[in-house]
């Protein structure tokens, strides 16, 4: 199948089984009135489908289908929520929804418009491989961090539930760099298109071994972020030519993951009726953005302390660069999103609404104007993926616009952090690159 074709071919049957809710739940009044779609959001959804397909490169097409995606996930999660009794208070989806879909609009938009100017292509060059020997540092850090999460506790192997446990738990320094371990998998992948059948098992087996690493945690966030780093490899390495059965099946097995974990980390439990409950319920992201929309105003955030500039800068920026300037980097990132959204839902954990949530809230009068900024920010980081010329630069890139995609239900803060712990990985990495050429040494 064509890579269009299945674009357009899995958002027709997402819109289906969004528009199928009327159906589905004709018998229950409250959900039709409360979380059904109605006319106008139908209306604005069928124009994002339409231009998520007027995008011409594959990669930005499949961002925009994950965000044109979402409202549908999200809408099946908070009516499984409703059911479950776990909804914050009564809600309705029709204005959320709303403003979801003009921000994707504003979003896509953007990207469009920048796709005129930019030369994007799929990058199927040759880049500068980073060897074996290049690459210990990857390959040793995940056993280091699957340690220290072993000695510090409340993992998925502890056994009970973690829920409590898993956010305050001190890890160490080790922890504050996890995502090293998506550049692991990156480079694993990149490892797997080579010929020798050995070096494929390899990979493949310590690759389970960091995803399962990424996960012992309790927490998702990592694992989606490499599945769809690979992806987005996958996709560049051949062309965006075609794609076939296997990234349907991916794509549910994903959710199954995104579930089951949850069930595991919310009570251990491995039974059939939990994994069901935990895949019912797996978004909180949207019922909490569409409580947010129902309940709440910029200036009532305000109150809480929501700084979304000062928040990012915070999250960028070094705690000694910051101090310089009289500012305190802990201080910054209580600002952020997350933060102010648990102090204001008076929960013991960081809430995540997604970057829509946060530039609405965060910028009231012309928020679609800076998601349409953004979407054009989304273009040029694709083309500099296509612009790498070593794998670490690929590598880096992909890490990056993978984040940008996952913004959709993540926060910032998370994207922007990422920026200082890639710059430490890169310093490591080129550090060692000199030493092994001093030695020298070879691991190949």
């Amino acid at each position: 199948m064509k890579y269009s074709a299945w674009i357009l071919a899995s958002l027709s049957t997402l819109y289906s089984l969004w528009i199928s809710i009327w159906i589905i739940f004709a018998n229950d009044a409250y959900v039709l009135q409360q979380f059904a779609p109605k006319t106008l959001v139908i209306v604005l959804a069928l124009l994002v489908m339409l231009m998520v397909l007027a995008i011409k490169d594959q990669v930005l097409q499949l961002f925009g289908f994950v965000w044109a995606a979402w409202p549908v996930l999200g809408t099946y999660f908070t009516i499984g929520h409703f059911y479950l009794g776990k909804l914050w208070a009564p809600i309705n989806l029709d204005r959320p929804t709303e403003i979801y879909f003009f921000g994707v609009i504003s979003v896509v938009g953007g990207i469009l418009l920048a796709s005129k100017f930019l030369p994007l292509k799929n990058a199927q060059q040759d880049h500068n491989v980073l060897t074996t020997a290049d690459a210990v540092p990857l390959l040793i850090f995940p056993v280091a961090y699957f340690a220290v999460l072993l000695k510090s506790g409340g993992t998925l192997l502890t056994g009970g539930t973690i829920v409590d446990s898993m956010y305050i738990i001190d890890r160490g320094p080790v922890y504050a760099f996890r995502v090293v371990l998506v550049f692991t998998l990156m480079w694993l992948a990149l490892r797997f298109s080579n010929e020798r059948r050995l070096d494929r098992i390899l990979a493949v087996t310590f690759g389970a071994f960091v995803l399962f690493s990424s996960v012992l945690d309790g927490k998702r966030d990592l694992a989606l972020l490499a599945i769809l780093s690979i992806l987005v490899i996958f996709i560049c390495r051949n062309g965006g030519r075609k794609i076939d059965w296997r990234l349907t099946v991916g794509a549910i097995v994903v959710l199954m993951f995104y579930g089951y974990i949850g069930s595991i980390r919310d009570d251990n439990s491995l039974n059939i009726s939990a994994w069901i409950s935990a895949v019912t319920i797996a978004g909180v992201e949207y019922r909490d953005f569409a409580h947010s929309v129902n309940y709440w105003s910029p200036e009532y955030l305000e109150t809480f302390g929501y700084d979304y500039v000062l928040s990012a800068i915070g999250s960028i920026l070094n705690g000694e660069v910051l101090a310089v300037f009289g500012q305190s980097k802990s201080d910054l990132i209580q600002l952020d999103s997350a933060r102010v959204w648990q102090r204001a839902f008076s929960s013991n954990y960081g809430i995540r609404t997604g970057l829509i949530s946060e530039i609405y809230f965060a910028f009231p009068s012309f928020w679609p104007i800076v998601l349409f900024f953004f979407g054009i920010f989304v273009a040029i980081a694709k083309g500099a993926i296509d612009r790498a010329r070593t794998e670490m630069g690929l590598m880096i890139s992909v890490l990056f616009f993978a984040a940008l995609t996952l913004s959709v239900f993540s926060q910032s803060s998370a994207t922007f952090g990422y920026v200082l712990t890639v710059l430490y990985v890169v310093v490591v990495l080129q550090v060692w690159r000199i030493f092994c050429r001093i030695l020298p040494l070879n691991f190949n």
